[in-house]
């Protein structure tokens, strides 16, 4: 994931890292800047965002010639992320249980924990 107008890690530097993997490359452009690109949450106005794959086994498009072919869709990212990432993994399994009963670590409270109630 890169965005527009990241100043720490420039889109297209990020885009770039796919230069040195040999496995399929799946690369998501935001809009927005550093931390808004990313903090794209669903339903906020004028978010858009490109995706693309490039299989390992195809030629590398420089970021330039990407951004140009890769289709704009409106909105915000993180429902294409919840797809691509539901492909990927398996059924949804149970919580597990709290606490580390085998490395001798008794349960605190009960997850999320006692701190997300702390003003």
């Amino acid at each position: 994931v890169g965005t527009v107008r990241d100043h720490v890690a420039p889109w297209r530097s990020v885009y770039k890292a796919g230069l040195y993997t040999d496995s399929d490359i799946t690369f998501v452009l935001a809009s927005g800047g550093h931390n808004v690109g990313i903090v794209s949450q669903p339903g906020r106005d004028g978010r858009t965002y490109q995706i693309g794959t490039r299989r390992h086994d195809e030629p590398y498009v420089d970021a330039d010639r990407w951004a140009e072919q890769a289709p704009r869709h409106a909105g915000s990212w993180w429902p294409q992320w919840q797809r691509w990432l539901a492909e990927r993994s398996g059924p949804p399994a149970p919580a597990p249980d709290v606490g580390n009963a085998q490395a001798g670590l008794a349960p605190i409270a009960p997850a999320p924990g006692s701190y997300v109630l702390q003003h």
